[in-house]
């Protein structure tokens, strides 16, 4: 009984709204895209969220919690007193990793020479910013005046330790007993040969860390630009001895983004693929009752409707991520599959009747269809924005309200196109060209005349 309800109700809200855009079809048009006008600038305010421990883990863990109290209890600043051993979250780093191109010791003077060859064009490498040069010097982490240095740099002066039976190089710590100070080698040499006393004699790998401060306020832009000019530089660094292998706290991000922007270029593909398919199978023999341009329309609205709704909730102050702009591709499966159910009621509908007619029985046949489907996505999407995962509910957040206006422009934006085209229809006109075409009566005299008959 509920059910038979609903039904009625959606079908007496299609009776009132559609023979409106059969008058009326230029605001049905016009009153959607001035709201698109409106909301497109939103998209300006636009500014990726990339943060990953902010947007995965969860809101609610305990993990959360714990960190910022152990923040709060050991707060380091990292330009006056860094100290790796005390690290809570990373901040902005640089990383190059080294391998022998031979696969053999790494710990070889000439492979040595060459690490610092590299370390010496890091130092060098600098980057304009407001006017002012910066390098490595003016943007690193340091302790007690001086930029931090990986300990493994140190043993440029007891290379010979690693091949001298006399002295050791433990791994992974080297521990002091005079003043209990220590050296960590165990991030920065990798897959080492050690000897019975766990002393390095030869290693595959070497790893080099470069922090930058991440405390100070005002050196995001410069770092982010330098961490950039790092990378550049040592994907272009040549090397006779060593194959360089380079990463900084950014490089997931970045990663992130790019596979997501190559989204546009198939989401290009997309609208060809799409395009062509609904072009194709809304032809019909007859080119005055064929509608090859409804599966484009309904792709335009589904777009419109994403811009609004992104707009609209940056203009509310929702952050943004990347993942957001796989949401064209559902919205357009939505938009383009509540066309065909459109299409396939009005190719059911009466021929003889008139337009506001056959408008509003098509709407009343389907519309409970295209409501009752976008109400389960709708619902689908808005489950997902109270789960505790930042990048779930944000994604989940705009794809509702994609949603929302999506069914929106089904029974606004598009219903007033189809109007046009059913009026058309209606003056037999040709679908593609708008010229019109004769009776078929008459389309036989002239084909008999042409050919003489």
């Amino acid at each position: 009984m509920g059910i038979k309800c609903g039904e009625k109700a959606i079908e007496q809200f299609f009776d009132w709204l559609t023979p409106k855009a059969a008058r009326h079809p230029g605001w049905f048009i016009l009153l959607p895209m001035l709201l698109t006008c409106m909301f497109l600038p939103g998209l300006w305010k636009v500014r990726v969220d990339d943060d990953l421990n902010y947007l995965y883990t969860p809101i609610n863990g305990r993990g959360l919690v714990e960190k910022a109290e152990v923040e709060r209890l050991y707060h380091m600043n990292f330009s006056t007193d860094f100290d790796q051993s005390h690290l809570i979250d990373i901040g902005f780093f640089a990383r190059v990793l080294l391998i022998p191109t031979d696969k053999g010791d790494v710990f070889r003077s000439s492979h040595f020479e060459e690490v610092f060859r590299i370390h010496d064009t890091v130092m060098d490498t600098t980057i304009t910013w407001k006017g002012k040069k910066w390098g490595y010097k003016q943007l690193c982490a340091k302790s007690k005046g001086e930029c931090y240095q990986e300990k493994v740099l140190k043993l440029r002066d007891r290379l010979d330790w690693i091949n001298n039976t006399e002295h050791c190089v433990k791994f992974p710590i080297v521990i002091h007993k005079t003043n209990w100070s220590y050296e960590f080698y165990g991030m920065s040499i990798g897959k080492p040969t050690l000897d019975n006393s766990s002393c390095v004699r030869a290693a595959k790998a070497m790893g080099i860390i470069y922090h930058l401060d991440s405390t100070s306020p005002g050196l995001r832009e410069p770092i982010l630009l330098w961490l950039d000019t790092f990378l550049e530089t040592m994907r272009t660094f040549s090397s006779e001895y060593l194959d360089i292998e380079r990463f900084t706290s950014e490089s997931i991000s970045q990663e992130i983004e790019r596979t997501t922007l190559q989204g546009i270029y198939f989401f290009s593909l997309t609208i060809l693929t799409v395009g062509s398919f609904a072009v194709g199978t809304c032809l019909m023999m007859d080119w005055v009752r064929s509608k090859p341009f409804i599966g484009i329309i309904a792709f335009i609205g589904t777009v419109q409707a994403f811009f609004i709704s992104s707009g609209l909730l940056l203009y509310l102050g929702m952050g943004f991520i990347s993942m957001n702009m796989s949401i064209p591709f559902i919205m357009a499966g939505i938009g383009v599959d509540d066309a065909f159910v459109l299409l396939a009621a009005w190719r059911r509908t009466n021929l003889r009747d008139d337009v506001e007619k056959r408008l509003t029985t098509a709407y009343k046949q389907a519309g409970v269809s295209i409501t009752v489907t976008s109400l389960t996505n709708l619902a689908s999407f808005m489950a997902g924005c109270i789960t505790p995962v930042r990048a779930v509910q944000i994604f989940c957040l705009y794809s509702s309200v994609s949603v929302i206006f999506t069914f929106f422009f089904q029974i606004t934006f598009f219903a007033g196109c189809m109007t046009l085209l059913a009026r058309a229809e209606r003056r037999n006109l040709h679908s593609v060209t708008c010229l019109p075409i004769p009776p078929k009566s008459k389309a036989r005299c002239l084909n008999d005349e042409f050919f003489g008959r």
